[in-house]
């Protein structure tokens, strides 16, 4: 499904006046995305503005004449993974010289100049924070015939103002806010997107009655802390009050959300969920550790004590709540995640069982209850020395005891 502006024609006549489009084909375009929910949210924009311009989608095994990567930070090896893809086509654009390759997201911000200089068959590079200025500066490298980099430092252009190619004819995501106000240690986030911008509300519900009236029944509320939305004008309650908004718009059947914090997730949240119809009985709220000590050190605003407290108020208030993203690590270097199916495109979730992947630790004297004992013959078991004469590292037996196993 895709959401244009203006037909691609009028907008190849504004920006070259006095030209009439040429009868060849038009330049066709692959957008490869990385990393989280807003990164795919950004694509879709991306993939607007280049059919705008006049590009079409390529087809799956064609070598597009533009490819756009649209990176990630966050996730391990997103940088190798980048170069390497951008060496793979190295070689198909030594055969087709007039290709471009584009690279944006969070790791072209951190990188910048960089990733000229370790590919410097990169077309274009450009931030998190200009994502509207992707086909000016195609246009620009072809012109010039020397990569193009632009990094602004605050935010350009609310990418949901921009038009959208939507994957999904029934879905869509929609950003209520961009950028996060929080210092955690391991976290690069705030550095990439920035201190936390929110849309007006109304800007937010007239997009969501456009996607509606497109045929859309189901939204994805985006923000880096999504529930925290409602600080750059002061109103705590500002998210309660979207999702309640949501449920009044006649045709949108389901409203999900995605990340929350558990700093920011209020009671008042939790009656709007239980109480507005369309809304989703869903949670997905991370949890990186078991471990107040360790929660402190990474400077999380919260503490064991105050997540398992919201788990326990979010059941009470919604018994039939889907909870993902749970994880346990107080009791030793790997934990358990817990997760229930989410609604599906045909209603919402019925109350599924529980599947919980839990881990073979060699001890566990603090476990939370939910862990399983470990089997006797492992408990207090001595490592033996390793050495190149008598090694057990790849017996079957010891892989065996490595792997997780998946319990109902």
């Amino acid at each position: 499904m895709v959401i244009l502006a203006a037909p691609s024609f009028l907008c190849v006549a504004a920006a070259y006046p006095g030209q009439v489009p040429t009868t060849q084909p038009p330049r066709t375009y692959q957008v490869r995305t990385y990393g989280c929910q807003m990164n795919v949210h950004d694509s879709e924009r991306l993939a607007g503005l280049l059919e705008v311009s006049g590009y079409v989608k390529a087809a799956t095994d064609e070598v597009a004449d533009v490819v756009v990567f649209n990176t990630c930070a966050v996730r391990e090896n997103a940088d190798n993974k980048l170069y390497g893809n951008l060496g793979q086509l190295y070689s198909a654009k030594l055969l087709k010289p007039e290709m471009q390759i584009a690279v944006g997201g969070c790791l072209a911000q951190k990188d910048r100049g960089e990733i000229v200089r370790r590919a410097p068959w990169v077309d274009v590079v450009f931030g998190t924070h200009n994502v509207g200025s992707l086909p000016v500066l195609l246009e620009r490298a072809r012109i010039a015939e020397e990569a193009q980099i632009e990094i602004l430092e605050s935010l350009e252009t609310f990418p949901s103002t921009l038009p959208s190619r939507r994957e999904s004819v029934y879905a869509a995501w929609v950003a209520i806010s961009v950028g996060c106000n929080n210092s955690c240690t391991f976290c690069i986030v705030p550095s990439l997107r920035g201190t936390e911008k929110d849309r007006r509300p109304g800007d937010i519900l007239l997009e969501i009655e456009t996607l509606v009236a497109d045929g859309v029944i189901e939204v994805t509320l985006l923000g880096q802390n999504v529930n925290s939305y409602g600080v750059e004008f002061g109103d705590r309650l500002a998210f309660s009050k979207l999702l309640r908004a949501c449920g009044s718009i006649d045709g949108l059947e389901r409203v999900r959300f995605t990340s929350p914090h558990p700093r920011d997730f209020t009671d008042d949240v939790i009656e709007a969920m239980a109480t507005t119809p369309n809304v989703m009985h869903q949670l997905h709220m991370p949890l990186q550790s078991g471990s107040d000590d360790v929660l402190r050190r990474m400077r999380r605003s919260y503490r064991r004590e105050k997540y398992l407290g919201i788990i326990e108020r979010v059941r009470r208030a919604m018994p039939d709540a889907a909870i993902s993203n749970i994880r346990w690590t107080s009791c030793g270097r790997r934990g358990s995640s817990t997760a229930t199916p989410s609604s599906t495109p045909r209603g919402p979730a019925r109350p599924q069982p529980t599947w919980t992947i839990r881990y073979r630790l060699r001890s566990c004297a603090n476990a939370t209850s939910g862990w399983s004992p470990l089997p006797t013959r492992l408990r207090g078991t001595k490592r033996r020395p390793r050495s190149a004469a008598s090694s057990t590292s790849s017996s079957p037996k010891v892989k065996a005891a490595r792997t997780t196993r998946l319990i109902a």
